[in-house]
């Protein structure tokens, strides 16, 4: 699937250190993911090795204390929210919307690199221009 759609930065589902074990249980799919998408142990799939240039993990609910890549999310913050209201069985008695946008607001406030930022550990750098 990686190899598939081709991304710029691809990203953890959470970091490893986030409070919910489904998120952490994802970081680490996705980095075996990463690894496997890159060696020459699958060739059932079709595809050609296809290594990933860059990995980042972001906050889900638990904020990172250690981050080292901030990205602007205030052209996309709309479409954030309008995403996460497509969880509907998630979202039905939270206003995870609310949060959301507030935490990414703090982000902004404190990084001064927007008015709503997103920040990211960097599990394997590439390019991130």
């Amino acid at each position: 699937m990686l190899a598939e759609l081709g991304p710029r930065i691809e990203g953890g589902a959470g970091h490893a250190r986030d409070a919910h074990r489904d998120h952490m249980a994802c970081h680490e799919l996705v980095k075996e993911a990463v690894f496997a998408a890159a060696g020459p142990w699958h060739p059932d799939c079709g595809a050609a090795p296809w290594p990933v240039s860059t990995l980042l993990a972001y906050e889900v609910w638990t904020p990172l204390w250690d981050f080292a890549y901030v990205e602007d999310i205030t052209d996309v913050m709309d479409a954030k929210i309008k995403a996460l209201e497509k969880h509907v069985s998630q979202v039905q008695d939270i206003d995870y919307a609310d949060a959301v946008r507030s935490f990414n607001r703090y982000r902004g406030v404190l990084t001064g690199r927007g008015r709503y930022c997103e920040c990211f550990q960097v599990l394997k750098a590439g390019s991130l221009a």
